[in-house]
């Protein structure tokens, strides 16, 4: 299967979300962009940018809804 990268102004190279809610063939039915961060990578500045370019409108993909999930560790 190939899989193609998503144009942003922010990344004309292309880039890959790491989850998405989609209907396949066009970009009409966009549902929902995720980006994930793990507790040792805390940086969400560039994903808070990516997940507002892909649901901002008008915009190329116009995500209905953005998320951007911590996942933290509570113990050592």
């Amino acid at each position: 299967m190939r899989v193609s990268t998503k144009k942003l102004p922010s990344f004309p190279n292309g880039t890959f979300p790491d989850e998405i809610l989609y209907k396949r063939g066009s970009n009409d039915n966009n549902i929902l962009v995720m980006e994930f961060k793990t507790y040792w990578n805390k940086d969400q500045h560039n994903d808070c940018n990516t997940i507002r370019e892909f649901t901002q409108s008008p915009g190329e993909y116009e995500f209905l809804y953005g998320m951007a999930i911590l996942i933290e560790k509570l113990r050592d």
